[in-house]
């Protein structure tokens, strides 16, 4: 009986061939992952590396010069985040003089597409308000500057700066780094 079994094997078409499936499974599976980690390195490339990092250490210094002016003008402020209407109010305390407009960055510790630049106006002695562009969560970092151009925020006069993390709350103190 085993002949006729060979014998009725050699006779069968290719893909019936238990050979050529223990060879091409392993093939297959191998070209699939492939496919699926090179999807996954080109779509979900990493946010957080900086193209031109020689250039960004280079601005530290301006940006230690922002935080020991914001120390020299007594800056210092309490961001309130109200989730549920989806507005921002910034009470700000200063020796000197207060701009109309003040740009608030946030940064997402993780993916730049979730960063948001809000733009508060003065709504009285002091305070500031905004809206968001999107519900916050999880822990973002926090900029805040006297411009209304992130785009120019390295020349900016002065940043006060803080980490939140809305899990826990959703009021932070802003401050200058020292």
């Amino acid at each position: 009986m085993p002949p006729q079994r060979d014998e009725e094997l050699d006779n069968d078409p290719w893909y019936r061939q238990p050979w050529f499936w223990l060879l091409m499974v392993p093939l297959f599976a191998a070209m699939c992952s492939s496919v699926v980690i090179v999807y996954n390195a080109v779509v979900g490339g990493d946010d957080i590396v900086q193209d031109n990092y020689y250039k960004n250490g280079r601005l530290i210094n301006i940006r230690l010069e922002q935080d020991v002016r914001a120390t020299e003008l007594g800056l210092h402020g309490t961001l309130n985040f109200d989730l549920l209407s989806g507005e921002v109010f910034l009470d700000l305390s200063s020796d000197a003089a207060l701009p109309s407009q003040l740009l608030l960055l946030l940064s997402h510790p993780a993916s730049k597409a979730l960063d948001q630049q809000l733009l508060l106006q003065q709504v009285g002695n002091n305070r500031y308000r905004a809206d968001l562009n999107s519900v916050p969560v999880n822990r973002w970092y926090l900029r805040l500057l006297p411009t209304v151009d992130s785009e120019v925020q390295n020349d900016a006069e002065w940043r006060l700066l803080a980490e939140i993390d809305f899990r826990i709350d959703d009021v932070v103190e802003l401050k200058p780094r020292n």
